[in-house]
């Protein structure tokens, strides 16, 4: 079974901003949530 899209970003975000991991942040602010997208998702950043 695929893992599901939001699985991904709320991992990134808890690593990124609870663990304080550089490549998650990245990973966030750059192309990786679009990456794990698929049809109909939507991504949106403040």
């Amino acid at each position: 079974m695929p893992v599901k899209t939001s699985h991904w970003m709320s991992t990134a975000f808890w690593d990124a901003y609870l663990c304080g991991d550089d490549f998650a942040k990245a990973w966030l602010t750059g192309s990786g949530p679009r990456s794990v997208m698929q049809d109909g998702d939507q991504w949106q950043k403040k």
